[in-house]
């Protein structure tokens, strides 16, 4: 699905405008970026949790034919999502 269509199937169910869908949707995720970027989690209760999450320095190989080196490269700050049980449990395959 792409964000038209969810767009489109969210105002169909809320009965919104998908004008005022598409302006609620961006106005959270510019939101919820802000929250991360700041190092808070968000949470919903029954979909998840967004964190921020900082990964580790690691060293890096320059394999130069004449100047073999390495480096280190800091961590960067990615966004990270944990889906409830509920959530989770909603969205399982099974394969029967």
């Amino acid at each position: 699905m792409n964000q038209s269509a969810f767009i489109r199937r969210i105002a169909r169910t809320t009965g919104l405008p998908q004008t005022v869908t598409d302006s609620i949707l961006k106005a959270a995720a510019g939101v919820l970026a802000d929250s991360l970027a700041a190092g808070e989690s968000v949470k919903f209760p029954g979909l998840g949790t967004f964190e921020a999450h900082v990964s580790a320095s690691r060293v890096m190989r320059l394999n130069l034919l004449a100047n073999p080196e390495t480096r280190t490269v800091g961590g960067k700050r990615r966004a990270r999502f944990r889906a409830s049980s509920a959530f989770a449990a909603a969205v399982e395959f099974r394969k029967d």
